[in-house]
């Protein structure tokens, strides 16, 4: 009596190239729920004998940091704008920096989210997290320095850059912070030259 084995290989390679273009066609929507900080736009204006910031930031937490704020850890936001004289004969000379520090904190009786302004003490509530983070990807307007800061006729370069501050998280958790790469939440610096 013979037995005869089919070939399964062929099959099986089938399987693997759908497994494959599955992947292709799911890995860009994937991407889009990973958490990540990113400045899309930034620009001084000057009015009023002030420089007043504008930008536009993508903001989304972690899953960590979703839960930590549900279970009533308050999460900490910082806005950091440094203004550059490049040198070519020594490093760039910093001119001017300003930060801006924002609070969200979860009230489970209320069930509320508040964002509060710690330069300006202003909140504002919402009911759900996402229209937080938008409102508060959305900067405009928010005075930085004085006109006298920059001399006219110079040219300067200005970064921003926009992160959670784990080091305003409960002393536990800070640990936990340092070593997950779910709490690294902080954009690249976004750079512009300013000519005042």
């Amino acid at each position: 009596m013979t037995i005869r084995r089919h070939r399964a290989t062929l099959p099986a390679a089938r399987v693997w190239l759908w497994l494959l273009l599955c992947l292709v066609w799911i890995a860009p929507a994937l991407a889009d729920d990973a958490p990540a900080f990113a400045i899309e736009e930034a620009g001084l204006t000057l009015d009023d004998e002030a420089y007043w910031l504008d930008a536009r930031m993508h903001l989304k937490f972690s899953g960590e940091a979703e839960a930590a704020l549900d279970n009533g850890v308050p999460l900490t936001i910082e806005l950091r704008l440094e203004v550059l004289q490049p040198r070519w004969w020594w490093w760039d000379a910093e001119v001017a920096e300003f930060s801006n520090r924002y609070r969200i904190r979860y009230h489970a009786l209320s069930r509320r989210f508040v964002l509060t302004d710690m330069n300006s003490g202003e909140s504002r509530s919402f009911s759900r997290l996402d229209p937080l983070l938008q409102a508060l990807s959305e900067v405009k307007g928010l005075m930085v320095m004085p006109e006298s800061a920059l001399s006219p006729g110079e040219t300067y370069q200005a970064r921003l850059r926009v992160r959670l501050d784990t080091d305003a998280l409960p002393q536990p958790l800070q640990a936990v912070a340092y070593m997950s790469p779910q709490w690294r939440l902080q954009s690249d610096w976004y750079t512009w030259q300013v000519e005042p």
